[in-house]
Formats: C-alpha cells, structure tokens, sequence
C-alpha cells in the first residue's frame, strides 16, 4: 500500500529502489470504500509509474512456452520477448497438444456469495484424472480458479475421488507462483456477460501468465469476450493458434 511506503520515508532516507509489476494484482485494503472512493489499493510504484516517472522495464520472459506468453503479449506486456530458456520445454505426457481453451456455454450456479460451476468441475476433474493416468504427475499439474467456491467444489470432489493431495488454489493467492501445467476453470457463463472482477486487466494478467509447459483453459468465451476487449483479443489470440475447442477427442491423446 502507499502508505506503507509513504511512512518510511523518513527525512534520512536518500535513496529508494522499489521493484515490481504494477500489471499484477494490486494491494488489498480492510476497506472496500477506501479502494472504491479514493482509491487506496494503489501502491506508489503503480502511481509513479502512471505519471510517467521515469522507469526501468525488463522484458524478457523466462517462464511459459511462447504460445502462452502470446495471450498477454498481445493485450499487457506489449514488448514482452522470450528468454531461450522457453524454447524446448517438453511436451505434456499423453496428449498431443500442451494447449487450449474449451468453450462452453453451460451456465455458473446461482451463489451470492461466490461463484461456483459444477460443469467446469467435473469437466476439469475428468480431465485431470486422464493427465495422472498418462505419467504426469500431481505435483506439476494445479487446478487454479478465481473463486473461492468453486475451489472449495473441487477440494470436496477430489477428496471423494481419493485425490487429496491434487493442488487447488485460488487467483488472489496465487500471485507470484506458477505450475509446470495449469487447468484454469474461468467459472464465469451468463446471459448477461458479466465477468465480475475478471475483466480488470491485473487480473487477466495473474490469470495467464501461471503457466510453464502446459496451459488448458476451461471457460465461456463469448461471455468474456462481450464483457472485456481484454479477453476478446484474447480470444482472438486463441483462434490464431487454432487453440479453441469445444470437446475434447480421443485422439488428443497419445502414448507420446
């Protein structure tokens, strides 16, 4: 928060170094009027930067494969290179291809408090299970969602299906991490194209950008693209490397 570093600037202080992403997900505050109304959840890295401060970008990536890094390329970090390190990741076990976007239009559950879609679950369930039955293993793969209910159905789930130890988590905690492979269940289908908080671009970018050898995304497409163009260049990315599917064949998977 800026105050955080606003107090620490004593009268002694002669040189500040700060170091981070003002594209990723912002600080929280105990109070959502503060964040809405005067907007504390803008740390002074991010409002230097907005004033155009002078700044230092580093731009080479050295994490996901460059078809992955295309998705926010293209929409955050418009000058984002590939480090050589990407170039020759293995391939994902059993499948022949190490990414897509499954669209489907079945609608998320009606919740108050949460979000949830109990058909990206047990899609995504199934799908995971048919990972470990080809060698991958467990400790590669997570399951990420933005909510909170909708990881807590597939903890239940997986329990149930004696998969305990199946690593589940959640966008907001989820900053600074990432999997060798990424099931990312988008929750979000309605009549109305509402995406809630997952039109914010930091959060489209924490989204993407968890990924290292292999990404598959679960999600309605079209109602993301009608409520962010964000995510409609997005999907636009996603056509151009013929990565949009709306089942999943048989013969995606291999012995390879």
């Amino acid at each position: 928060l800026e105050g955080h570093i606003v107090s620490s600037l004593s009268k002694d202080t002669s040189h500040v170094i700060m170091i981070g992403d003002h594209h990723q997900l912002r600080p929280q505050t105990n109070s959502f009027d503060l964040q809405r109304k005067f907007n504390f959840n803008i740390s002074l890295y991010e409002r230097l930067i907005m004033n155009n401060y002078p700044n230092i970008t580093l731009d080479v990536q050295m994490r996901m494969r460059p078809e992955f890094c295309d998705l926010i390329r293209e929409t955050v970090y418009t000058n984002l290179k590939d480090g050589a390190c990407v170039m020759n990741y293995p391939n994902v076990k059993g499948i022949s291809t190490n990414f897509f976007f499954f669209n489907h239009t079945h609608p998320e559950n009606a919740s108050e408090t949460s979000k949830e879609n109990s058909y990206e679950v047990d899609l995504i369930l199934s799908f995971y299970k048919k990972l470990l039955s080809y060698g991958n293993n467990s400790n590669d793969i997570t399951i990420l969602t933005p909510y909170a209910a909708q990881a807590k159905d597939f903890k239940s789930k997986l329990n149930n299906l004696k998969l305990p130890n199946a690593r589940v988590a959640v966008l907001d905690s989820y900053q600074g991490e990432e999997s060798d492979i990424i099931l990312l269940s988008l929750v979000r289908s309605n009549s109305n194209h509402d995406i809630g908080f997952l039109s914010v671009k930091n959060r489209i970018s924490v989204l993407l950008s968890r990924a290292r050898i292999g990404f598959y995304i679960f999600g309605n497409l079209e109602c993301f693209s009608i409520a962010s163009p964000i995510w409609k260049k997005t999907g636009e990315v996603l056509a151009r490397h013929d990565a949009i599917i709306s089942e999943i064949p048989n013969d995606y998977f291999t012995s390879r």
